[in-house]
């Protein structure tokens, strides 16, 4: 659990633009703390997971790992379609990346 937990942390905050510094800012701590939990050498406690899910918009299940990612089917449809559902979801994502980021 730890290094899923590590490596989906570290995931999210690159996906958000964000240096380990500046999640630490976010979540009150010091940038050592941020750097222990990506490479599994700390667990955070409830509260503390509670807050980095709250940062990033995601469950605290999602951060365990209990919780699978949404996933669509594009099987049926054309390049341009899947591409234009790509763009839609990039795009959506920003979006929620700026309003967490407020």
């Amino acid at each position: 659990m730890t290094s899923d937990f590590g490596l989906k942390l570290k995931e999210l905050r690159i996906s958000h633009d964000l240096s380990q510094q500046e999640l630490a800012q976010k979540l009150n701590c010091h940038k050592n703390v941020i750097s222990n939990y990506e490479l599994g050498k700390r667990i955070p406690n409830g509260d503390a997971l509670a807050d980095i899910a709250r940062v990033f918009g995601v469950s605290v299940d999602y951060l365990l790992g209990l919780e699978k990612p949404k996933m669509l089917p594009i099987s049926g449809l054309n390049e341009k379609q899947q591409m234009i559902l790509t763009t839609l979801c990039v795009e959506l994502s920003n979006r929620s990346s700026k309003k967490t980021k407020s």
